[in-house]
Protein backbone atom coordinates (compact mmCIF):
# COMPACT_ATOMS: atom_id res chain seq x y z
CA UNK A 1 0.00 0.00 0.00
CA UNK A 2 1.12 3.69 -0.36
CA UNK A 3 2.80 5.38 2.16
CA UNK A 4 3.50 8.86 0.90
CA UNK A 5 2.40 11.17 3.72
CA UNK A 6 1.11 13.63 1.39
CA UNK A 7 -1.04 11.19 -0.89
CA UNK A 8 -2.48 9.85 2.47
CA UNK A 9 -3.32 13.35 3.77
CA UNK A 10 -5.43 14.25 1.04
CA UNK A 11 -6.76 10.85 -0.39
CA UNK A 12 -8.07 7.63 1.30
CA UNK A 13 -5.95 4.55 -0.21
CA UNK A 14 -8.08 1.56 -0.65
CA UNK A 15 -7.00 -0.78 -2.82
CA UNK A 16 -4.19 -1.92 -5.62
CA UNK A 17 -6.54 -2.75 -8.55
CA UNK A 18 -3.63 -2.97 -10.93
CA UNK A 19 -0.14 -3.58 -12.03
CA UNK A 20 1.95 -2.88 -15.13
CA UNK A 21 5.20 -2.93 -16.07
CA UNK A 22 6.11 0.31 -14.95
CA UNK A 23 3.10 1.19 -12.46
CA UNK A 24 1.01 0.56 -9.85
CA UNK A 25 -2.43 1.23 -9.94
CA UNK A 26 -4.68 1.95 -6.48
CA UNK A 27 -8.42 2.78 -5.63
CA UNK A 28 -8.67 5.71 -3.69
CA UNK A 29 -10.46 8.50 -2.52
CA UNK A 30 -10.40 12.40 -2.51
CA UNK A 31 -10.63 13.54 1.02
CA UNK A 32 -11.94 16.60 0.55
CA UNK A 33 -14.80 15.82 -2.04
CA UNK A 34 -15.40 12.44 -1.01
CA UNK A 35 -14.46 11.99 -4.56
CA UNK A 36 -13.29 8.32 -6.42
CA UNK A 37 -10.24 8.29 -7.79
CA UNK A 38 -7.41 6.33 -9.22
CA UNK A 39 -4.00 6.91 -8.33
CA UNK A 40 -1.42 5.28 -11.06
CA UNK A 41 2.41 5.34 -9.29
CA UNK A 42 4.90 5.26 -11.79
CA UNK A 43 7.98 2.90 -10.26
CA UNK A 44 11.75 4.47 -10.28
CA UNK A 45 12.77 1.21 -10.49
CA UNK A 46 11.15 0.05 -13.21
CA UNK A 47 13.12 2.83 -15.28
CA UNK A 48 16.49 2.39 -16.45
CA UNK A 49 19.00 5.06 -15.34
CA UNK A 50 18.99 8.06 -17.44
CA UNK A 51 15.60 7.12 -18.93
CA UNK A 52 13.59 8.80 -16.77
CA UNK A 53 12.66 11.19 -18.77
CA UNK A 54 10.42 8.65 -21.08
CA UNK A 55 8.12 8.38 -18.12
CA UNK A 56 7.13 12.10 -18.39
CA UNK A 57 5.66 10.83 -22.03
CA UNK A 58 2.44 10.12 -20.66
CA UNK A 59 2.46 13.15 -18.25
CA UNK A 60 2.84 15.13 -21.53
CA UNK A 61 0.50 13.55 -23.63
CA UNK A 62 -2.09 12.93 -20.61
CA UNK A 63 -1.96 16.84 -20.09
CA UNK A 64 -2.89 17.30 -24.17
CA UNK A 65 -6.13 15.11 -24.50
CA UNK A 66 -7.55 14.85 -20.90
CA UNK A 67 -10.63 16.61 -21.65
CA UNK A 68 -11.66 13.87 -24.45
CA UNK A 69 -14.84 12.13 -23.07
CA UNK A 70 -13.39 8.99 -24.71
CA UNK A 71 -10.23 9.47 -22.86
CA UNK A 72 -9.25 8.60 -18.87
CA UNK A 73 -8.84 12.00 -17.88
CA UNK A 74 -6.42 13.14 -15.15
CA UNK A 75 -6.95 15.10 -12.24
CA UNK A 76 -4.16 16.08 -10.88
CA UNK A 77 0.14 15.14 -11.06
CA UNK A 78 1.73 14.96 -7.29
CA UNK A 79 4.79 14.87 -6.64
CA UNK A 80 7.02 11.53 -6.19
CA UNK A 81 9.19 10.84 -3.30
CA UNK A 82 12.29 8.59 -3.17
CA UNK A 83 10.24 5.26 -4.58
CA UNK A 84 7.73 6.84 -7.14
CA UNK A 85 8.66 9.29 -9.85
CA UNK A 86 5.36 10.67 -9.23
CA UNK A 87 1.53 9.89 -9.05
CA UNK A 88 -1.04 10.31 -11.63
CA UNK A 89 -4.46 10.99 -10.32
CA UNK A 90 -6.83 10.43 -12.60
CA UNK A 91 -10.92 9.43 -13.54
CA UNK A 92 -11.61 6.33 -11.79
CA UNK A 93 -13.52 3.87 -14.36
CA UNK A 94 -15.35 0.69 -13.10
CA UNK A 95 -14.09 -2.13 -15.11
CA UNK A 96 -11.66 -2.46 -18.59
CA UNK A 97 -12.97 -4.33 -21.83
CA UNK A 98 -10.96 -6.95 -20.82
CA UNK A 99 -13.38 -8.17 -18.45
CA UNK A 100 -16.32 -8.05 -21.12
CA UNK A 101 -14.31 -10.00 -24.41
CA UNK A 102 -13.35 -12.77 -20.94
CA UNK A 103 -16.85 -14.07 -21.48
CA UNK A 104 -16.69 -14.30 -25.52
CA UNK A 105 -17.92 -12.32 -28.49
CA UNK A 106 -19.89 -9.21 -27.42
CA UNK A 107 -23.27 -8.44 -29.19
CA UNK A 108 -22.01 -6.66 -32.97
CA UNK A 109 -23.42 -3.52 -32.24
CA UNK A 110 -21.85 -3.38 -28.73
CA UNK A 111 -18.48 -4.42 -30.45
CA UNK A 112 -18.91 -1.23 -32.79
CA UNK A 113 -19.98 0.97 -30.66
CA UNK A 114 -16.71 0.17 -28.24
CA UNK A 115 -14.63 0.41 -31.30
CA UNK A 116 -16.08 3.80 -32.71
CA UNK A 117 -15.38 5.38 -29.14
CA UNK A 118 -11.89 4.10 -28.85
CA UNK A 119 -11.80 5.68 -32.31
CA UNK A 120 -12.86 9.12 -31.30
CA UNK A 121 -10.42 9.16 -28.05
CA UNK A 122 -7.66 8.23 -30.68
CA UNK A 123 -8.42 10.55 -33.12
CA UNK A 124 -8.38 13.31 -30.63
CA UNK A 125 -5.05 12.61 -29.69
CA UNK A 126 -3.71 12.11 -32.65
CA UNK A 127 -4.53 15.62 -33.58
CA UNK A 128 -2.61 16.79 -30.69
CA UNK A 129 0.54 14.36 -32.01
CA UNK A 130 -0.15 11.46 -29.62
CA UNK A 131 0.40 8.09 -30.78
CA UNK A 132 -1.45 5.55 -28.30
CA UNK A 133 0.87 2.50 -29.48
CA UNK A 134 -0.67 0.17 -27.08
CA UNK A 135 -4.03 -0.72 -27.87
CA UNK A 136 -5.23 -3.87 -26.33
CA UNK A 137 -8.25 -4.89 -24.00
CA UNK A 138 -6.67 -4.05 -20.61
CA UNK A 139 -6.18 -0.35 -21.74
CA UNK A 140 -9.52 -0.10 -22.72
CA UNK A 141 -11.59 0.71 -19.34
CA UNK A 142 -15.95 0.32 -19.30
CA UNK A 143 -17.70 3.15 -17.67
CA UNK A 144 -21.31 1.63 -15.84
CA UNK A 145 -23.18 3.23 -18.75
CA UNK A 146 -21.10 1.57 -21.05
CA UNK A 147 -18.48 4.01 -22.54
CA UNK A 148 -15.25 2.96 -23.16
CA UNK A 149 -12.31 5.03 -22.75
CA UNK A 150 -9.15 4.77 -23.76
CA UNK A 151 -5.91 4.61 -20.89
CA UNK A 152 -2.93 4.21 -20.19
CA UNK A 153 -0.41 6.27 -22.49
CA UNK A 154 2.95 4.95 -20.20
CA UNK A 155 4.25 4.30 -24.08
CA UNK A 156 2.43 7.06 -26.02
CA UNK A 157 4.98 9.04 -28.72
CA UNK A 158 4.33 12.33 -28.14
CA UNK A 159 5.66 14.54 -31.40
CA UNK A 160 7.61 17.36 -30.80
CA UNK A 161 8.61 16.10 -28.06
CA UNK A 162 12.47 17.15 -27.07
CA UNK A 163 13.50 13.58 -26.72
CA UNK A 164 13.35 10.87 -29.63
CA UNK A 165 11.11 8.23 -28.74
CA UNK A 166 10.02 7.99 -32.31
CA UNK A 167 12.07 4.67 -33.49
CA UNK A 168 11.46 2.97 -30.15
CA UNK A 169 10.06 -0.93 -29.81
CA UNK A 170 6.84 -0.27 -27.62
CA UNK A 171 3.73 -1.94 -27.57
CA UNK A 172 2.23 -5.39 -26.92
CA UNK A 173 3.04 -8.15 -29.66
CA UNK A 174 -0.22 -9.19 -30.34
CA UNK A 175 -1.93 -5.89 -31.24
CA UNK A 176 1.22 -4.90 -33.31
CA UNK A 177 0.90 -3.70 -36.53
CA UNK A 178 3.18 -5.36 -38.84
CA UNK A 179 5.85 -2.40 -39.39
CA UNK A 180 5.80 -1.77 -35.89
CA UNK A 181 8.11 -4.62 -35.15
CA UNK A 182 10.72 -2.71 -37.69
CA UNK A 183 10.34 0.61 -35.22
CA UNK A 184 9.28 2.58 -38.37
CA UNK A 185 5.89 3.75 -37.96
CA UNK A 186 3.07 6.44 -37.36
CA UNK A 187 -0.49 6.96 -36.03
CA UNK A 188 -1.22 4.38 -38.59
CA UNK A 189 0.09 1.30 -36.15
CA UNK A 190 -3.05 2.49 -33.95
CA UNK A 191 -5.70 1.94 -36.63
CA UNK A 192 -4.07 -1.20 -37.09
CA UNK A 193 -4.73 -1.89 -32.94
CA UNK A 194 -8.34 -0.93 -32.83
CA UNK A 195 -9.04 -3.40 -36.03
CA UNK A 196 -7.43 -6.26 -34.03
CA UNK A 197 -9.55 -5.72 -31.17
CA UNK A 198 -12.83 -5.39 -33.04
CA UNK A 199 -11.84 -8.64 -34.90
CA UNK A 200 -11.91 -9.94 -31.28
CA UNK A 201 -14.90 -8.17 -29.93
CA UNK A 202 -16.67 -9.43 -32.95
CA UNK A 203 -16.10 -13.06 -33.43
CA UNK A 204 -14.47 -13.77 -30.33
CA UNK A 205 -11.28 -15.01 -32.37
CA UNK A 206 -7.60 -13.81 -32.68
CA UNK A 207 -7.03 -12.84 -36.33
CA UNK A 208 -3.33 -14.56 -36.20
CA UNK A 209 -3.93 -17.20 -34.56
CA UNK A 210 -0.70 -18.82 -34.10
CA UNK A 211 1.78 -21.02 -31.30
CA UNK A 212 4.43 -18.33 -30.77
CA UNK A 213 4.87 -14.58 -31.08
CA UNK A 214 7.25 -15.69 -33.88
CA UNK A 215 4.38 -16.82 -35.78
CA UNK A 216 1.94 -14.48 -34.92
CA UNK A 217 4.75 -11.61 -36.61
CA UNK A 218 5.10 -13.46 -39.65
CA UNK A 219 0.89 -14.07 -40.47
CA UNK A 220 0.68 -10.37 -40.14
CA UNK A 221 2.59 -9.83 -43.38
CA UNK A 222 -0.46 -11.05 -45.47
CA UNK A 223 -3.74 -9.66 -45.31
CA UNK A 224 -6.37 -11.35 -43.45
CA UNK A 225 -9.98 -12.08 -45.08
CA UNK A 226 -12.47 -11.17 -42.55
CA UNK A 227 -15.08 -14.48 -41.48
CA UNK A 228 -18.34 -14.78 -44.00
CA UNK A 229 -20.56 -14.75 -41.19
CA UNK A 230 -20.11 -10.80 -40.20
CA UNK A 231 -22.64 -8.54 -41.95
CA UNK A 232 -20.30 -7.23 -45.23
CA UNK A 233 -20.04 -3.82 -43.69
CA UNK A 234 -17.73 -4.94 -40.90
CA UNK A 235 -16.10 -7.06 -43.01
CA UNK A 236 -14.98 -4.10 -45.06
CA UNK A 237 -14.13 -2.01 -42.16
CA UNK A 238 -12.10 -5.19 -40.59
CA UNK A 239 -10.54 -5.74 -44.40
CA UNK A 240 -9.37 -1.68 -44.21
CA UNK A 241 -8.33 -1.46 -40.91
CA UNK A 242 -6.07 -4.33 -41.20
CA UNK A 243 -4.13 -4.46 -44.52
CA UNK A 244 -0.53 -4.94 -44.24
CA UNK A 245 0.35 -2.04 -45.92
CA UNK A 246 -0.16 0.79 -43.67
CA UNK A 247 -0.69 3.19 -46.28
CA UNK A 248 -3.49 1.01 -47.74
CA UNK A 249 -5.59 1.53 -44.48
CA UNK A 250 -7.67 4.08 -43.30
CA UNK A 251 -5.96 7.76 -43.42
CA UNK A 252 -6.93 8.62 -40.12
CA UNK A 253 -8.47 7.58 -36.57
CA UNK A 254 -11.23 9.89 -37.85
CA UNK A 255 -12.25 8.06 -41.51
CA UNK A 256 -12.08 4.85 -39.37
CA UNK A 257 -14.84 6.38 -36.79
CA UNK A 258 -16.90 7.78 -39.43
CA UNK A 259 -17.07 4.44 -41.16
CA UNK A 260 -17.76 2.64 -37.98
CA UNK A 261 -20.33 5.16 -37.65
CA UNK A 262 -22.09 5.01 -40.74
CA UNK A 263 -22.77 1.10 -40.38
CA UNK A 264 -24.08 1.89 -36.69
CA UNK A 265 -26.36 4.47 -38.60
CA UNK A 266 -27.54 1.77 -40.63
CA UNK A 267 -28.60 -0.25 -37.93
CA UNK A 268 -30.46 2.67 -36.05
CA UNK A 269 -32.20 2.86 -39.65
CA UNK A 270 -33.17 -0.34 -39.61
CA UNK A 271 -34.57 0.20 -35.84
CA UNK A 272 -36.41 3.19 -37.00
CA UNK A 273 -37.82 1.48 -40.16
CA UNK A 274 -38.79 -1.52 -37.53
CA UNK A 275 -40.53 0.65 -35.24
CA UNK A 276 -42.46 2.65 -37.42
CA UNK A 277 -43.44 -0.77 -39.38
CA UNK A 278 -44.88 -1.70 -36.24
CA UNK A 279 -46.86 1.17 -35.00
CA UNK A 280 -44.31 1.94 -32.06
CA UNK A 281 -44.30 5.49 -31.44
CA UNK A 282 -40.28 7.29 -31.89
CA UNK A 283 -40.63 10.08 -29.10
CA UNK A 284 -37.03 10.27 -27.88
CA UNK A 285 -38.41 9.94 -24.31
CA UNK A 286 -39.31 6.38 -24.72
CA UNK A 287 -36.84 4.42 -23.23
CA UNK A 288 -36.36 2.20 -26.22
CA UNK A 289 -35.35 4.77 -28.52
CA UNK A 290 -33.44 6.90 -25.91
CA UNK A 291 -31.36 3.79 -25.29
CA UNK A 292 -31.21 2.63 -28.52
CA UNK A 293 -29.67 5.85 -29.27
CA UNK A 294 -27.12 5.65 -26.82
CA UNK A 295 -26.26 2.37 -27.64
CA UNK A 296 -25.61 3.02 -31.69
CA UNK A 297 -23.62 6.41 -30.48
CA UNK A 298 -26.16 8.39 -32.70
CA UNK A 299 -26.55 12.30 -31.74
CA UNK A 300 -30.39 13.01 -31.06
CA UNK A 301 -29.76 15.48 -34.40
CA UNK A 302 -28.89 12.58 -36.80
CA UNK A 303 -31.14 10.33 -34.95
CA UNK A 304 -34.05 13.08 -36.03
CA UNK A 305 -32.90 13.18 -39.16
CA UNK A 306 -33.31 9.89 -39.86
CA UNK A 307 -36.47 9.69 -38.06
CA UNK A 308 -38.13 12.51 -40.61
CA UNK A 309 -36.83 10.76 -43.80
CA UNK A 310 -38.29 7.47 -42.59
CA UNK A 311 -41.46 8.25 -41.42
CA UNK A 312 -41.62 10.31 -44.54
CA UNK A 313 -41.08 7.17 -46.74
CA UNK A 314 -43.18 5.19 -45.10
CA UNK A 315 -46.25 7.58 -45.47
CA UNK A 316 -45.20 7.93 -49.51
CA UNK A 317 -45.03 3.90 -49.48
CA UNK A 318 -48.44 4.36 -47.35
CA UNK A 319 -49.78 6.19 -50.48
CA UNK A 320 -48.02 4.00 -53.07
CA UNK A 321 -49.84 1.44 -51.99
CA UNK A 322 -53.42 3.15 -52.05
CA UNK A 323 -52.68 4.23 -55.39
CA UNK A 324 -51.96 0.56 -56.63
CA UNK A 325 -55.06 -0.43 -54.67
CA UNK A 326 -56.94 2.00 -56.97
CA UNK A 327 -55.18 1.13 -59.57
CA UNK A 328 -56.50 -2.36 -59.79
CA UNK A 329 -59.68 -1.14 -58.87
CA UNK A 330 -59.81 0.98 -61.94
CA UNK A 331 -58.52 -1.93 -63.95
CA UNK A 332 -61.42 -4.16 -63.21
CA UNK A 333 -64.00 -1.52 -63.43
CA UNK A 334 -62.68 -0.04 -66.74
CA UNK A 335 -62.70 -3.95 -68.24
CA UNK A 336 -66.71 -4.22 -67.16
CA UNK A 337 -67.43 -1.00 -68.15
CA UNK A 338 -66.17 -1.44 -71.71
CA UNK A 339 -68.12 -5.06 -71.64
CA UNK A 340 -71.28 -3.49 -70.31
CA UNK A 341 -70.76 -0.45 -73.17
CA UNK A 342 -70.05 -3.57 -76.11
CA UNK A 343 -73.31 -5.39 -74.58
CA UNK A 344 -75.40 -2.16 -74.48
CA UNK A 345 -76.00 -2.68 -71.04
CA UNK A 346 -76.41 0.77 -70.34
CA UNK A 347 -77.83 0.47 -66.52
CA UNK A 348 -74.41 -2.32 -65.24
CA UNK A 349 -72.15 0.41 -67.17
CA UNK A 350 -73.63 3.05 -65.44
CA UNK A 351 -72.42 1.69 -62.07
CA UNK A 352 -69.08 0.27 -63.31
CA UNK A 353 -68.79 3.94 -63.99
CA UNK A 354 -69.57 4.87 -60.46
CA UNK A 355 -67.44 2.39 -58.93
CA UNK A 356 -64.73 3.52 -61.54
CA UNK A 357 -65.26 7.31 -59.86
CA UNK A 358 -64.50 6.51 -56.58
CA UNK A 359 -61.05 4.94 -57.41
CA UNK A 360 -60.38 8.27 -59.29
CA UNK A 361 -58.14 7.02 -62.09
CA UNK A 362 -59.00 6.95 -65.37
CA UNK A 363 -56.68 4.16 -67.14
CA UNK A 364 -55.33 5.15 -70.27
CA UNK A 365 -56.95 2.49 -72.55
CA UNK A 366 -60.29 3.62 -71.21
CA UNK A 367 -60.12 7.05 -72.22
CA UNK A 368 -58.97 6.86 -75.37
CA UNK A 369 -62.11 3.98 -75.62
CA UNK A 370 -64.36 6.48 -74.51
CA UNK A 371 -63.12 9.31 -76.51
CA UNK A 372 -63.73 7.01 -79.70
CA UNK A 373 -67.03 6.13 -78.76
CA UNK A 374 -67.52 10.18 -77.93
CA UNK A 375 -66.60 10.65 -81.61
CA UNK A 376 -68.77 8.06 -83.26
CA UNK A 377 -72.36 7.35 -84.16
CA UNK A 378 -72.15 4.36 -81.51
CA UNK A 379 -75.43 3.65 -79.30
CA UNK A 380 -73.98 3.96 -76.25
CA UNK A 381 -72.30 7.48 -77.13
CA UNK A 382 -74.31 9.32 -74.34
CA UNK A 383 -73.16 7.13 -71.53
CA UNK A 384 -69.56 9.09 -72.58
CA UNK A 385 -71.15 12.28 -72.46
CA UNK A 386 -73.18 11.50 -68.83
CA UNK A 387 -69.34 10.91 -67.57
CA UNK A 388 -68.66 13.02 -64.40
CA UNK A 389 -66.11 15.65 -65.31
CA UNK A 390 -63.28 14.74 -63.83
CA UNK A 391 -63.45 11.33 -65.53
CA UNK A 392 -63.52 12.81 -69.08
CA UNK A 393 -60.34 12.38 -71.32
CA UNK A 394 -58.38 15.01 -71.62
CA UNK A 395 -56.15 15.36 -74.38
CA UNK A 396 -53.92 17.33 -72.59
CA UNK A 397 -53.10 14.32 -70.06
CA UNK A 398 -53.72 11.10 -71.22
CA UNK A 399 -51.41 8.79 -68.91
CA UNK A 400 -52.69 7.98 -65.25
CA UNK A 401 -50.51 9.48 -62.36
CA UNK A 402 -50.23 5.78 -61.27
CA UNK A 403 -49.26 3.99 -64.15
CA UNK A 404 -46.11 2.19 -63.07
CA UNK A 405 -42.50 2.91 -64.32
CA UNK A 406 -40.72 0.77 -66.52
CA UNK A 407 -37.65 1.34 -68.43
CA UNK A 408 -38.68 2.57 -71.72
CA UNK A 409 -35.59 2.51 -73.64
CA UNK A 410 -32.05 0.36 -73.45
CA UNK A 411 -29.38 3.58 -73.35
CA UNK A 412 -29.51 6.23 -70.66
CA UNK A 413 -27.99 9.47 -72.59
CA UNK A 414 -28.76 11.97 -69.97
CA UNK A 415 -28.93 13.24 -66.47
CA UNK A 416 -32.54 13.25 -65.97
CA UNK A 417 -32.31 9.81 -67.65
CA UNK A 418 -29.79 8.53 -65.27
CA UNK A 419 -31.54 9.79 -62.45
CA UNK A 420 -34.57 7.88 -62.92
CA UNK A 421 -32.57 4.62 -63.84
CA UNK A 422 -30.80 5.32 -60.29
CA UNK A 423 -34.54 5.44 -58.68
CA UNK A 424 -35.84 2.71 -60.51
CA UNK A 425 -32.94 0.37 -59.34
CA UNK A 426 -33.18 1.44 -55.88
CA UNK A 427 -36.94 0.34 -56.10
CA UNK A 428 -36.35 -3.35 -57.84
CA UNK A 429 -33.36 -3.78 -55.27
CA UNK A 430 -36.22 -3.10 -52.52
CA UNK A 431 -38.65 -5.58 -54.18
CA UNK A 432 -35.69 -7.84 -54.19
CA UNK A 433 -35.34 -8.02 -57.58
CA UNK A 434 -31.24 -7.62 -57.64
CA UNK A 435 -30.36 -8.46 -61.16
CA UNK A 436 -33.20 -5.85 -62.71
CA UNK A 437 -31.46 -3.32 -60.17
CA UNK A 438 -28.03 -4.14 -61.11
CA UNK A 439 -28.86 -3.47 -64.95
CA UNK A 440 -30.88 -0.32 -63.95
CA UNK A 441 -27.86 1.35 -61.99
CA UNK A 442 -25.34 -0.54 -64.67
CA UNK A 443 -27.71 2.18 -67.57
CA UNK A 444 -27.68 4.95 -65.00
CA UNK A 445 -23.78 4.75 -64.45
CA UNK A 446 -23.67 5.06 -68.36
CA UNK A 447 -25.46 8.37 -68.45
CA UNK A 448 -23.81 9.70 -65.79
CA UNK A 449 -20.71 9.17 -68.07
CA UNK A 450 -21.84 10.69 -71.23
CA UNK A 451 -22.53 13.84 -69.12
CA UNK A 452 -19.02 13.99 -67.81
CA UNK A 453 -17.72 13.80 -71.15
CA UNK A 454 -20.00 16.56 -72.44
CA UNK A 455 -18.83 18.82 -69.61
CA UNK A 456 -14.56 17.16 -70.04
CA UNK A 457 -15.35 18.68 -73.96
CA UNK A 458 -16.59 21.91 -72.76
CA UNK A 459 -14.26 22.51 -70.38
CA UNK A 460 -15.82 22.50 -67.23
CA UNK A 461 -13.34 19.92 -65.06
CA UNK A 462 -15.56 20.38 -61.76
CA UNK A 463 -18.74 19.70 -63.80
CA UNK A 464 -16.90 16.65 -65.57
CA UNK A 465 -15.30 15.29 -61.98
CA UNK A 466 -18.58 15.37 -60.00
CA UNK A 467 -20.33 12.98 -63.21
CA UNK A 468 -17.68 10.74 -63.07
CA UNK A 469 -18.00 10.27 -59.23
CA UNK A 470 -21.78 9.48 -60.02
CA UNK A 471 -20.76 7.19 -62.41
CA UNK A 472 -18.68 5.28 -59.95
CA UNK A 473 -21.46 5.39 -57.76
CA UNK A 474 -23.60 3.29 -60.16
CA UNK A 475 -21.24 1.09 -61.27
CA UNK A 476 -20.26 0.31 -57.57
CA UNK A 477 -24.21 -0.41 -56.38
CA UNK A 478 -24.12 -2.50 -59.36
CA UNK A 479 -20.90 -4.70 -57.99
CA UNK A 480 -18.68 -3.27 -61.55
CA UNK A 481 -15.44 -2.68 -59.03
CA UNK A 482 -13.45 -2.29 -62.19
CA UNK A 483 -15.49 0.59 -63.56
CA UNK A 484 -16.27 1.94 -60.42
CA UNK A 485 -12.38 2.40 -59.26
CA UNK A 486 -11.60 3.44 -62.81
CA UNK A 487 -14.13 6.12 -62.83
CA UNK A 488 -13.20 7.37 -59.30
CA UNK A 489 -9.85 7.65 -60.79
CA UNK A 490 -11.40 9.78 -64.08
CA UNK A 491 -13.06 12.10 -61.37
CA UNK A 492 -9.68 12.49 -59.45
CA UNK A 493 -7.62 13.44 -62.42
CA UNK A 494 -10.39 16.01 -63.96
CA UNK A 495 -10.09 17.86 -59.80
CA UNK A 496 -6.53 17.74 -60.83
CA UNK A 497 -6.86 19.90 -63.99
CA UNK A 498 -9.36 22.12 -62.00
CA UNK A 499 -6.59 22.35 -59.17
CA UNK A 500 -3.71 23.21 -61.29
CA UNK A 501 -5.70 25.53 -63.65
CA UNK A 502 -7.15 27.62 -59.99
CA UNK A 503 -3.74 27.77 -58.88
CA UNK A 504 -2.21 29.31 -61.84
CA UNK A 505 -4.67 31.66 -61.90
CA UNK A 506 -4.22 32.75 -58.48
CA UNK A 507 -7.74 31.59 -56.62
CA UNK A 508 -5.75 29.27 -53.97
CA UNK A 509 -8.54 28.34 -51.42
CA UNK A 510 -10.74 26.94 -54.58
CA UNK A 511 -7.57 25.23 -55.88
CA UNK A 512 -7.25 23.60 -52.13
CA UNK A 513 -10.36 22.52 -51.92
CA UNK A 514 -10.14 20.63 -55.61
CA UNK A 515 -6.75 18.85 -54.76
CA UNK A 516 -8.52 18.08 -51.35
CA UNK A 517 -11.47 16.50 -54.28
CA UNK A 518 -8.65 14.92 -55.74
CA UNK A 519 -7.37 13.28 -52.81
CA UNK A 520 -11.00 12.09 -51.93
CA UNK A 521 -11.32 10.38 -55.16
CA UNK A 522 -8.47 8.98 -55.42
CA UNK A 523 -9.02 7.41 -51.78
CA UNK A 524 -12.23 6.01 -53.51
CA UNK A 525 -10.32 4.65 -56.70
CA UNK A 526 -7.86 2.47 -54.28
CA UNK A 527 -4.60 4.63 -54.64
CA UNK A 528 -3.95 5.57 -51.02
CA UNK A 529 -0.19 7.26 -52.42
CA UNK A 530 -1.61 9.53 -54.56
CA UNK A 531 -4.48 10.50 -51.83
CA UNK A 532 -1.97 11.46 -49.04
CA UNK A 533 0.27 13.28 -51.80
CA UNK A 534 -2.80 15.14 -52.90
CA UNK A 535 -4.74 15.76 -49.46
CA UNK A 536 -0.91 16.96 -48.58
CA UNK A 537 -0.86 19.73 -51.26
CA UNK A 538 -4.30 20.95 -50.00
CA UNK A 539 -3.23 20.93 -46.36
CA UNK A 540 0.03 23.35 -47.33
CA UNK A 541 -2.21 26.07 -49.43
CA UNK A 542 -4.84 25.87 -46.39
CA UNK A 543 -2.07 26.86 -44.30
CA UNK A 544 -0.83 29.29 -46.31
CA UNK A 545 -4.98 30.86 -46.74
CA UNK A 546 -4.72 30.95 -42.76
CA UNK A 547 -1.20 32.30 -42.78
CA UNK A 548 -2.58 35.26 -44.82
CA UNK A 549 -5.66 35.90 -43.37
CA UNK A 550 -3.81 36.26 -40.12
CA UNK A 551 -1.35 38.83 -41.46
CA UNK A 552 -4.85 40.84 -42.44
CA UNK A 553 -5.86 40.59 -38.91
CA UNK A 554 -8.93 37.62 -39.82
CA UNK A 555 -8.44 35.69 -37.33
CA UNK A 556 -11.76 34.10 -37.58
CA UNK A 557 -10.82 32.79 -41.32
CA UNK A 558 -7.22 32.10 -40.02
CA UNK A 559 -8.65 29.90 -37.62
CA UNK A 560 -10.92 27.96 -39.64
CA UNK A 561 -8.72 27.83 -42.87
CA UNK A 562 -6.06 26.16 -39.85
CA UNK A 563 -8.05 23.86 -38.48
CA UNK A 564 -9.24 22.42 -42.08
CA UNK A 565 -5.13 22.30 -42.60
CA UNK A 566 -4.50 20.06 -39.33
CA UNK A 567 -7.38 17.90 -39.77
CA UNK A 568 -6.01 17.03 -43.10
CA UNK A 569 -2.16 16.86 -42.91
CA UNK A 570 -2.57 14.78 -39.46
CA UNK A 571 -4.59 12.31 -41.51
CA UNK A 572 -1.92 12.07 -44.21
CA UNK A 573 1.12 11.98 -41.85
CA UNK A 574 2.04 15.35 -42.60
CA UNK A 575 3.40 16.29 -39.28
CA UNK A 576 5.43 19.35 -40.42
CA UNK A 577 2.32 21.19 -42.06
CA UNK A 578 0.02 19.74 -39.39
CA UNK A 579 3.06 21.45 -36.64
CA UNK A 580 3.46 24.86 -38.24
CA UNK A 581 -0.93 25.06 -38.93
CA UNK A 582 -1.06 24.73 -35.20
CA UNK A 583 1.29 27.26 -33.68
CA UNK A 584 -0.50 29.37 -35.67
CA UNK A 585 -3.89 28.40 -34.12
CA UNK A 586 -1.96 28.53 -30.51
CA UNK A 587 -1.35 32.28 -31.57
CA UNK A 588 -4.38 33.24 -32.36
CA UNK A 589 -5.60 31.90 -28.98
CA UNK A 590 -2.62 33.54 -27.12
CA UNK A 591 -4.31 36.49 -29.23
CA UNK A 592 -7.86 36.68 -28.12
CA UNK A 593 -6.20 36.28 -24.44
Amino acid sequence: MLGNSRLVEKYHIEESIGNGSFSIVYRAVEKSCDRRVAIKALQRDAYEKGAYQYALGEISALGRIWEHPNIVSIHTVEPGDDKYLSFLVMEYVESSLREFMEKGKLPLSCALAFAYDICSGLAYAHHQDVIHRDIKPRNILVTSDMTAKVSDFGVALVRQASYEVGSTFAGTRRYMAPEQYDESYDHRVDIFAVGVLLWEMATGTFPYEAESQKEIRAKKRYDVTPPERLPQSVRDLLDISLRTNPFERYRSMDEMRDAIGEVLMTEYEQFVQRRITSGLPLNPNDATVYETRKKLRISPPAALSVEHIAQHNHRQALEAQKRDLAWKQAIESSESLMMHICRKNHDLAELAMGRLKETGVVPLQVAELLEMLMETSHPSTDLGHRLPSQLRPSPLDRTPMTAPVEIVRDEADGEQSALHLIEVGRQHEVANRWRKARGAYREGGKGYVGRALECQSHGDNAGAARFFTKAAEAFKMSHDTRKALAYYEQAAERWLERAKGQEESGSRDQAAEAYRAAARSYDQAGKPKLAQKHYNGAAALFYQGAHDAMKQGLHGTAESLGRVAVGLSAGASGWAVAREARQLLDQIQQGRR
